[in-house]
């Protein structure tokens, strides 16, 4: 993501990732480093899922949907 679009956010943010993901890396760095003035932030980590698999998996997308409901209903 390019500097100046991470300078817009703002707003409350959750980020997700699955336990069985390389992406997890980069979005903890970016949760921590990026975006530090972004508050509130929450970060999800959804055990055994991959990437993927947390678009199509009911028992994965259920749980991040159920975050995203709690977490947005809260803050916005």
């Amino acid at each position: 993501m390019k500097k100046s679009l991470i300078a817009l956010l703002t707003a409350c943010l959750l980020i997700s990732c699955g336990t069985l993901t390389n992406a997890k890396t980069a979005e903890v760095k970016i949760m921590k480093e990026k975006v530090y003035y972004t508050q509130p932030k929450e970060y999800l980590v959804i055990p055994n899922a991959t990437h993927m698999e947390m678009y199509y998996k009911p028992e994965y997308v259920t749980q991040a949907v159920d975050k995203l409901t709690e977490f947005y209903g809260k803050n916005i």
